[in-house]
């Protein structure tokens, strides 16, 4: 086991060092390699949600929202914009899948080249997650399923600081340990209720866009 993790943690650390020094990267400066300039972060990611842009800014960024409900409520529907938008400018979107159950081809609209996905075991997703937040090279960051993250609650909102990335855990689990800037818990599918926002202006419910054609 000790050995499986070792190489996880070795692939990861290959994969964002040649992220943060290729031609996709992004420099210190702000400024993509590319010539594009960074996504402004401090004013929120756009979720592409009516309800939590004009309320919320977006996903706080930097920042850690949770999304919390059980599998098949519409969970990852709340996040297809941000990923459908992001991946079309060509920015990086990182994904911790920890219970590996996503299947990339079925998200609709979706450029999966500029996705990069991460499956570690249980104990190893807060720290593949705050690899993936502080490198600033990810302006949105997605855990799916994680178990509770105890001290790597701090450290992936640390990380998230530094990299000003936007970390969105998606999720069953009520986790007290995790610091969180905004919460929403669905209601049924495809309906959503923010709970609690750092902005102080929530809507009561979120309607999610069908964005599957």
């Amino acid at each position: 086991m000790s050995s499986e993790r070792d190489l996880l943690i070795d692939r990861l650390r290959q994969q964002i060092s040649t992220l943060e020094v290729s031609g996709q990267g992004i420099s210190k400066q702000g400024t993509s390699k590319q010539g594009s300039t960074r996504l402004p972060a401090r004013e929120g990611l756009p979720s592409g949600v009516p309800e939590l842009d004009e309320y919320n800014l977006g996903w706080p960024r930097p920042g850690i929202s949770v999304v919390r409900g059980a599998p098949g409520t519409g969970r990852l529907g709340l996040l297809l914009p941000a990923l459908q938008e992001l991946t079309r400018r060509q920015r990086w979107v990182g994904v911790v899948d920890c219970a590996q159950w996503l299947y990339p081809p079925g998200l609709p609209g979706v450029a999966l080249d500029w996705l990069l996905m991460v499956c570690p075991g249980g104990e190893q997703a807060a720290w593949a997650a705050a690899q993936l937040a502080r490198c600033a090279v990810f302006p949105l960051v997605i855990v799916l399923d994680p178990p509770r993250m105890g001290r790597g609650g701090r450290r992936l909102q640390r990380a998230a600081e530094a990299g000003e990335s936007a970390v969105v855990v998606v999720g069953e689990l009520k986790d007290g340990d995790l610091p969180v800037d905004l919460l929403l818990e669905m209601t049924g599918p495809s309906r959503a209720r923010l709970v609690r926002s750092r902005r102080g202006h929530a809507p009561g419910r979120v309607r999610i866009p069908d964005l599957s054609g």
